[in-house]
């Protein structure tokens, strides 16, 4: 990911109805699936500037590890202590010890070979361990967005379907969400790739559009707790190792 971008996204986290609204549906899921445990031990991979760890650790002990610098002196600022690391290798080491939960928000994208990113993260659950993950949703909609964050691919859910099943994960919800404002935001790529040719600045919209999105996106949050959405513009999972 581009430098700028962690800069950017530490500006306008707190504020963007995309950030906010997407955090919110993804702790609503969490608090049904984290048992309530003094033990409870949680990695965020990729934590970004920890606008997502932050909350995390209302869970548990939640450490956050990512591979820019910039990234962890933003979550620490955030958290006001030495939370996060930065990953320089493979997870081998971080993952010598065991986790209750493991979360990657928008993180597989960006790696080559993600099977093995998988295969790797399975070793480091606890016993009845669970993963926690969001991706970008369709190829389709690929646009400079996606190459300025460094983008290898985006998914469809039939695809994360097929990597968690080989990497030997038992899916236990997976939907799409951002399907309320599907079709503005897919005006927008479209835009972006076939005429500005470039990616729109990071920034929150004025607080009229950003008042009014955060409500509509919002709404999923309680529509995905009677039942899945068929599309959208991300794909959110939990999944559980078949074998533990």
């Amino acid at each position: 990911m581009d430098d700028q971008m962690y800069h950017a996204f530490y500006r306008v986290e707190s504020t963007h109805w995309w950030f906010i609204v997407r955090k919110n549906i993804i702790i609503e899921f969490l608090k049904k699936t984290l048992k309530d445990e003094n033990d409870t031990t949680i990695l965020d991979i990729g934590c970004g500037t920890g606008f997502i760890l932050e909350s995390l650790r209302k869970f548990g002990n939640a450490h956050g590890i990512d591979t820019h610098r910039d990234a962890i002196a933003y979550t620490n600022r955030r958290l006001r202590d030495e939370n996060a690391s930065t990953l320089h290798n493979i997870l081998s080491d971080v993952l010598s010890k065991k986790y209750s939960l493991i979360t990657f928000f928008d993180v597989i994208e960006h790696i080559e070979n993600d099977d093995l990113f998988l295969q790797k993260i399975k070793g480091g659950l606890k016993k009845d361990g669970t993963i926690c993950l969001t991706v970008p949703a369709y190829q389709k909609l690929w646009s400079p967005h996606d190459e300025i964050n460094h983008h290898f691919r985006r998914y469809n859910k039939k695809q994360i379907i097929e990597k968690l099943t080989k990497a030997g994960f038992n899916i236990q919800k997976i939907t799409y969400f951002n399907t309320l404002l599907f079709l503005p935001a897919v005006l927008q790529k479209i835009y972006m790739r076939f005429i500005t040719k470039k990616a729109q600045a990071d920034t929150t919209p004025p607080v009229v559009i950003n008042t009014i999105f955060r409500f509509i996106f919002s709404l999923e949050k309680y529509i995905l707790k009677i039942f899945n959405l068929p599309f959208g513009l991300s794909i959110f999972v939990i999944a559980k190792p078949k074998d533990l």
